[in-house]
């Protein structure tokens, strides 16, 4: 077994869900969000797939990160990237929520997800 460490971050392509899910394959993802909207702090279940989401009010920052943790595709052909929230485990589904990878509303994805996206860069040590 592998011994790794942390060295830094590479920052992933910003507003390409493809090169998000291709990241994801190395392993999870810092992505900044506009986490204010009541669809996100509210969010239950489900996917966020929400303009109110996603609009950028005039002045409005990216307000949170979250970890991207994987990607999937619903039973209706959603594809979507899954998130590990620190709110607390009462929030979401235990903490984590999924959120729509298409990005044709806002080439900055759902939430913003698609905007500032960083990946740590790990060395394994023998």
């Amino acid at each position: 077994m592998h011994s790794y460490v942390s060295h830094g971050f590479d920052e992933i392509p910003a507003k390409s869900a493809h090169a998000l899910m291709t990241a994801l394959d190395k392993g999870p993802v810092v992505a900044a969000v506009r986490a204010g909207s009541d669809v996100f702090r509210h969010f239950s279940d489900g996917v966020i797939d929400s303009v109110d989401c996603t609009a950028k009010a005039p002045g409005q920052k990216f307000d949170h990160a979250v970890l991207v943790v994987g990607s999937g595709t619903t039973s209706g052909g959603m594809e979507y990237f899954l998130i590990k929230n620190s709110f607390s485990k009462s929030w979401g589904d235990k903490g984590f929520a999924r959120i729509a990878a298409s990005n044709m509303r806002s080439p900055e994805g759902v939430c913003g997800i698609l905007s500032s996206l960083w990946q740590p860069k790990y060395h394994y040590l023998d």
